[in-house]
């Protein structure tokens, strides 16, 4: 058996007698301190008390005050209305007091009245940046603080109108829109009211228009003989609330805060725990999901006991909670609670013992900051190596400062730390990053294996490189490649895929491995697009430096192939090997025949077609391939970087180009050389689009046979 021994020279027999004495200082004065604490405790707890009831009165207060102001707007808005032809923006009345209530009451967003027959008409507040509503791309006129919108459902075929007020309720912009989507009578805020006919408060929702939380009055309006003929409402932004509960916080953390009875956060202190964003999805929340878990443990004591008021641990920490319902006056069944950590409240008895035992305190801190310091010359140094450690263990092997301890072991791991530091360094400049970090996290052996993968394969080559290679200097030429290689791998990188090898000039890299990736041939796509963007800034900038431009081609395809580590014993290469990898290969050398810059294989094609901008050029048999395959080139993305997207001339090309090859794959070649023919003068000289009047033009002189596929066979790789 191994026997280790251990030495520790570097500890002293003081640090064992400070200790001790420490431990002896700190339990004398924890039992004065406990004594004095305790009998004091117990009336500042019930001070609390006091205090947690009416801040619990001035809450519902505040919250009731603007719903009660609110609803009396919308009952008062409603005298306005005594016909159907009331509701128009002809009716200045109308809109002077709408407007002037939104300007006095900041809390209201929105305020509009529909009728039965159709009519809409709803005056908004609107948000910082608006946007026009039939572009929203445009952003409105810096003056528009106010919208009217205006629906007319009784028309034959309805009208949307929207007009953009100024701080006065000036008309400084007007749109209309055509297809009109929404009625009010489909809405619940209308159809709860219309069926009941009496007011009607909603249920807490988020509102469309500013995705902020809020509540609706809404009122009925009569004609003369009592039926109901329109209906009023009022929107009331709730997250003023958090405002004010910002300002009743009692002790340093405590919490006031509103609850329905099924757990929903009405208002807290901190809006963002009030309303969920899931996609462009926004939803309240419950007390369950909020951060603040403290607060859900006493919402369920609460449940369970009925108890409004009580004591109760969560994670070690003791919190006092209060709860107490709006009155029955108020239609929901809205709940104020308040939790406060019980040391918030007992903390001035803390202070009261520092000024009685002001001497055992002295002693004390001095023993404090003694062993302090000892302890931090020995942890500091342990914790930085930690540090470095959990960073090694997620692969961030970048360099950092030095370690100095008078401990001889810490020295030694430092050491130890930073050769293992420069060897990780080194090895990932020779194998995939993403594969290396697997590994260290895992502390997995490199070893010979592969596993069969669906993956997206990249190639690049650079056009005509043997004869820049000939003509330009070779230092020159090496630190020009240089740079081309750093570019377009950092882009590679960045889009989550691996880099395989660089052979010569070529680039060859794969997306959904080592690492998984669902969007590997999206990835792809976007580096290859984002790789030509940045080619043509360096081609730009060379050229100006008068060094050779490098033109580069680029072949992508999708599917199966064996992923894996290779080699022999002593030297391995992580790749991928199979069919697919030797297409997209083949893809890349395609684009010489058809003067492109990308072209994808037709299982790229497939896991992109919702999202690219492609055309399809051909039918071929590459070389070292029986099967035939579609391929397609490369232009835009429809979505992402507004860089990637499409020009409207690009979309066109691509949609005129896939008629003709249509028409060209059945055989319609008159039809489809002048189609071509029609495509060059308006997108001028197209080189596939000349590739395919040539075609056209050969076939009618000299039809194909009748078993003709329309597969191009390529003779050179």
């Amino acid at each position: 058996m191994l026997k280790i021994n251990f030495s520790f020279k570097s500890r002293k027999l003081e640090i064992d007698i400070i200790s001790s004495f420490f431990a002896l200082i700190l339990i004398a004065s924890l039992s004065i301190i406990w004594y004095t604490y305790r009998n004091s405790t117990q009336a500042l707890l019930d001070l609390s008390q006091d205090l947690i009831s009416e801040v619990s009165e001035s809450v519902i207060e505040k919250t009731i005050s603007p719903l009660t102001i609110a609803k009396s707007l919308s009952e008062l808005g409603s005298t306005l209305i005594r016909t159907e032809e009331d509701i128009s923006i002809n009716n200045q009345s109308l809109l002077n007091y709408i407007e002037h209530t939104l300007r006095i009451y900041p809390t209201i967003s929105n305020y509009y009245i529909g009728s039965n027959k159709g009519r809409f008409l709803q005056i908004r507040r609107l948000s910082n940046k608006p946007t026009y509503r039939a572009d929203p791309s445009r952003l409105l006129p810096a003056p528009a603080r106010f919208a009217i919108r205006v629906i007319d459902h009784s028309l034959t075929q309805p009208i949307e109108s929207w007009y953009y007020l100024d701080n006065v309720g000036k008309i400084i912009e007007s749109e209309n829109i055509s297809k009109v989507l929404y009625d009010h009578r489909q809405r619940s805020w209308y159809s709860d009211v219309a069926q009941d006919r009496e007011f009607r408060w909603s249920s807490i929702y988020v509102f469309n228009t500013n995705k902020k939380p809020g509540i609706t009055a809404a009122m009925p309006i009569l004609d003369e003989n009592g039926r109901l003929f329109s209906v009023t409402a009022v929107d009331i932004n709730i997250d003023t609330f958090s405002k004010f509960l910002q300002e009743l916080r009692i002790g340093k953390q405590g919490v006031t805060f509103i609850i329905n009875t099924d757990g929903q956060i009405i208002a807290h202190p901190d809006p963002f725990q009030t309303v969920e964003a899931d996609g462009d999805e926004i939803s309240m929340m419950s007390i369950q999901d909020i951060k603040d878990k403290h607060l859900n443990a006493a919402f369920q004591e609460y449940q369970q006991s009925k108890n409004s008021k009580f004591i109760f641990t969560y994670n070690g920490i003791e919190y006092i909670a209060y709860f107490k319902a709006f009155p029955k006056s108020f239609e929901h069944k809205w709940l104020i609670g308040i939790v406060v950590p019980t040391n918030d409240i007992i903390g001035p008895a803390v202070q009261m013992q520092k000024h009685i035992l002001i001497i055992s305190f002295i002693i004390l801190m001095l023993s404090v900051f003694f062993i302090a310091f000892l302890a931090r010359r020995i942890s500091q140094p342990i914790m930085q190596l930690s540090e470095q450690a959990s960073q090694i263990k997620n692969f961030e092997i970048f360099e950092s400062e030095p370690l100095s301890s008078y401990i001889y072991e810490i020295q030694v791991l430092e050491n130890s730390m930073a050769a293992m530091r420069q060897s990780l360094k080194t090895f990932a400049k020779f194998v995939p990053k993403a594969l290396v970090k697997k590994l260290v996290q895992r502390s997995q052996e490199v070893r010979i294996s592969g596993n069969i993968k669906r993956i997206t394969l990249f190639f690049t080559d650079i056009q005509g490189f043997t004869t820049v290679s000939e003509s330009y200097p070779p230092e020159k030429l090496m630190s020009h490649i240089s740079e081309y290689f750093a570019a377009l791998s950092e882009i590679i990188i960045h889009q989550n895929g691996t880099i395989d090898k660089y052979i010569g000039d070529a680039i060859m890299a794969f997306w959904g491995a080592p690492l998984s990736d669902k969007h590997h041939a999206l990835n792809a796509c976007t580096a290859a697009l984002y790789c030509q963007k940045r080619l043509d800034e360096l081609n730009r900038k060379w050229e100006s430096e008068k060094k050779p431009i490098l033109i580069t081609r680029i072949g992508i395809e999708t599917g199966e192939a064996l992923v894996g580590t290779i080699g022999s014993f002593d030297r391995l290469n992580y790749t991928a090997l199979g069919d697919t990898v030797n297409l997209a290969s083949r893809l890349e050398g395609t684009n010489k025949y058809y003067n492109t810059r990308i072209i994808i294989g037709e299982q790229t094609q497939r896991e992109i077609r919702d999202e690219g901008v492609i055309r399809p050029l051909d039918k071929v048999s590459v070389k070292g391939k029986e099967s035939s395959v579609t391929i397609y080139e490369l232009i835009a993305l429809k979505n992402g970087d507004p860089s990637l997207l499409p020009t409207k001339e690009q979309i066109d090309l691509c949609s005129q180009f896939t008629v003709g090859y249509r028409l060209y794959l059945e055989r319609r070649w008159e039809e489809a050389l002048k189609h071509f023919e029609e495509m060059l003068k308006i997108f001028g000289n197209d080189y596939p689009t000349r590739l395919y009047i040539d075609r056209c033009q050969q076939y009618l002189k000299e039809p194909p046979p009748e078993n003709w596929d329309g597969i191009y066979h390529l003779k050179d790789k």
